[in-house]
């Protein structure tokens, strides 16, 4: 059963999290938040653009954890969706972050 709260804690974490990056993003450049590239500072218009989508981005991908994650643990068990869960999560950030590098490429910047 401890396993079950974790999971589900997890993933309530990460939605929450994602969800006030989406609502709340950063509309000015910020040195110590919000989404951080060379290429997304380089303007405030970038940057604007940069979190928008990235939060955006971010928040959908992690919808979809909870799926992934109710089917690991019926095919793998507890263990497994623990942890797989915890890398998909890091390859949803560096996917959320591949993308946007790529949106701003295809916007001009």
């Amino acid at each position: 059963m401890g396993f079950e709260i974790m999971n589900i804690t997890f993933i309530a974490m990460f939605i929450s999290i994602a969800f006030l990056f989406k609502k709340y993003y950063l509309k000015e450049i910020n040195p110590m938040a919000g989404y951080k590239t060379k290429k997304s500072m380089k303007s405030q218009k970038v940057w604007t653009m940069a979190n928008s989508y990235s939060s955006d981005l971010l928040f959908r991908h992690t919808l979809i954890l909870p799926v992934i994650q109710i089917m690991l643990y019926f095919i793998y068990g507890r263990l497994v969706a623990l942890f797989g869960m915890l890398g998909i999560w890091i390859l949803m950030l560096i996917s959320t972050i591949i993308q946007t590098e790529s949106f701003l490429k295809k916007s001009g910047f």
